[in-house]
């Protein structure tokens, strides 16, 4: 049985969901690599805390997963996807617990990859997003409080943060904000198992902006987060 923490509003610059922490970041060793940790959200039973990596190895196209329960392994291999794909995983309880790893394919599309309750092993799922440019930004939480319902983010070729949520066994896509700059980097937050929901994103000057959905409602501006320095910036790899 998993035990959930208990998560207040995030602070600016956290990502907050109930089990998931995700991030996309590239280095010399790693093209992307995405993280669920104790930090914050954790998935905690009664056996301890159990960590779960998703990236990129150098030299190679495939998603590679690490595990961490109680020491470090090499864990399943994943689809080959595109070259420096953003990475979301994403982890939930629902009869047994359940992963999801969203990624950009080498057709550009964004697809799916699970792992059931029953443990049988890695699965294709059955989400597949539109095509967008290489390396498109790409974020993933779950929404506890609509039943555990998957919300996947990305930005399309028109420049658009979209929204896929999964309903009654479908999927359902729809713009959060935008057109924005070409790559322009953002992260989706929630806490209270969805019911608050935030994107952050950076608008052309540089600032910080905010767009909130409450209780399932329509999105609505908020504050500006952060000032921007005036000075240009480089937002695309």
């Amino acid at each position: 049985m998993l035990h959930r923490s208990r998560l207040s509003p995030p602070s600016t610059g956290t990502t907050a969901t109930r089990f998931v922490c995700t991030t996309s970041t590239r280095s010399i060793l790693f093209r992307s690599i995405a993280a669920w940790t104790e930090s914050g959200p954790q998935y905690e039973d009664d056996e301890g805390v159990h960590i779960r990596i998703y990236l990129q190895e150098a030299g190679s196209f495939e998603i590679q997963e690490y595990c961490n329960d109680g020491s470090w392994v090499r864990g399943a291999t994943l689809p080959t996807a595109l070259s420096g794909t953003s990475i979301a995983a994403v982890v939930y309880d629902m009869d047994g617990v359940q992963f999801r790893v969203y990624y950009q394919a080498p057709d550009l599309y964004i697809r799916e990859h699970c792992m059931g309750s029953d443990g049988s092993g890695w699965y294709p799922g059955g989400f597949s997003g539109d095509k967008a440019p290489g390396q498109t930004q790409i974020g993933a939480f779950f929404a506890g409080s609509r039943g555990d319902v998957p919300e996947v983010y990305w930005m399309n070729i028109d420049n658009d943060i979209i929204r896929s949520v999964q309903t009654d066994g479908c999927w359902r896509t729809s713009k959060v904000v935008g057109p924005l700059m070409r790559g322009t980097r953002f992260a989706p937050a929630q806490w209270d198992d969805g019911k608050h929901v935030r994107v952050y994103y950076q608008a052309e000057d540089n600032c910080v902006l905010e767009v909130c959905k409450d209780d399932n409602g329509e999105w609505y501006a908020g504050p500006t987060v952060g000032e921007g320095s005036g000075e240009e910036s480089d937002t695309t790899d």
